[in-house]
Parts: structure tokens; C-alpha cells; sequence
């Protein structure tokens, strides 16, 4: 209890919030940019400005199976889920989550490469 109360009386916590804040921001920001740009005939980003996910519903138009998406990532080593993995209901909407709280910014653009591969059939 000494160390973390001297850890926040040194100002070292808040600086560490602002430099995660920031390197989380970059992370958002690259994600949101790629989906917008080279996921567009499949997911539509739902918009958000806070936490460590973020949320793509299908494209009104988009012809894909999320289910098989998600698969086909995993075996490219890339882990996404669908929204239905997290809904309680049987009614969740067609979509995805990227989650990006424990990746550097390098594993997200190598893992934004394998996820576009998994759209499309083999």
C-alpha cells in the first residue's frame, strides 16, 4: 500500500493513465479507420467513444456469414466474436466485436490484414 500510495502521490499513476489513454485512443482510431475503409461492404461501425472494444454490425447489403468469419480468423491466430456472443437474448444483431486493450498497435494492423483474408472464401 506504501508504494502504490507513493505511485500516485509522484503524479507516475496519472501519467500512466494519460499514455494509455493516448496509445488506447491510437488503437480505436486504427481500427475504426480500417473497418470504415476496408470492411465497408460488410460491417457497419457502431459508434463509440469510450472502453476497449469496439462494435461492427453487418452491412445492410453484406452477403457473409459472421459465424464462418469468426472461425476463419481464429485459424489465421485473430480473435473476434460475434455480438451474438454476447447477448443474453436470441435477438442480438448480425455483427462483430474487436477487442483491443492487450495488443500493441503492430498485432492490430498484422491482425486487420489476416481478419480481411477470413472474409472472403477460401
Amino acid at each position: 500500500q506504501a508504494a502504490l500510495a507513493r505511485f500516485i502521490d509522484e503524479g507516475l499513476l496519472g501519467r500512466h493513465i494519460r499514455k494509455m489513454a493516448r496509445e488506447y485512443a491510437t488503437r480505436h482510431e486504427m481500427i475504426s479507420d480500417a473497418i470504415r475503409r476496408d470492411f465497408g461492404g460488410w460491417l457497419q461501425l457502431v459508434p463509440s467513444g469510450a472502453g476497449l472494444h469496439l462494435a461492427a454490425r453487418s452491412a445492410p447489403d453484406a452477403s457473409v456469414d459472421l459465424n464462418q468469419v469468426v472461425r476463419r480468423a481464429e485459424a489465421w491466430g485473430v480473435l473476434v466474436r460475434t455480438l451474438a456472443y454476447f447477448s443474453a437474448g436470441s435477438a442480438a444483431p448480425n455483427g462483430v466485436v474487436f477487442g483491443y486493450g492487450a495488443l500493441t498497435t503492430g498485432k492490430i494492423e498484422e491482425g486487420l490484414k489476416r481478419l480481411r483474408r477470413s472474409f472472403r472464401p477460401r
